[in-house]
């Protein structure tokens, strides 16, 4: 059933799909980003797919334990549960969505770096107008 929805979600929503917009999030809040994954794929091997997820042709498929390898167990187990999905069927769909993903968080056909989050004495010395 699972396979069906993320099939669906590619079809019918693409990158607007509620399964895409919530993983997209989920890439997000990772520790390391998108960046951080994009690195974590291009080491095991799967460079070249996440290259075409990024850019703006066409996207290169991966197979489901190819990206469960890719991502890490701790990981992966967080998407599987936040997504809510049935553990059997987990790897196919996140096979199929996260191009789309990616493709939605790189609207540019880059990934954007984030700005270094400052931390509480930048913020203090920003407010009081004193140079760190």
């Amino acid at each position: 059933m699972a396979i069906h929805l993320a099939r669906k979600a590619k079809r019918t929503g693409g990158q607007n799909s509620p399964l895409v917009i919530s993983l997209t999030k989920l890439i997000g809040r990772h520790e390391d980003g998108l960046a951080g994954l994009a690195e974590r794929l291009q080491e095991a091997g799967l460079g070249a797919a996440m290259n075409s997820w990024v850019g703006r042709g066409e996207n290169i498929p991966v197979r489901a334990c190819a990206l469960r390898t890719a991502l890490g167990e701790v990981f992966y187990g967080k998407l599987v549960r936040r997504l809510d999905l049935d553990p059997v069927d987990a790897g196919e769909v996140l096979a199929e969505i996260f191009p789309l993903a990616v493709d939605r968080m790189t609207p540019e056909g880059r990934i954007e770096t984030p700005a270094p989050r400052a931390g509480l004495q930048a913020f203090f010395a920003r407010i009081v107008g004193v140079p760190v």
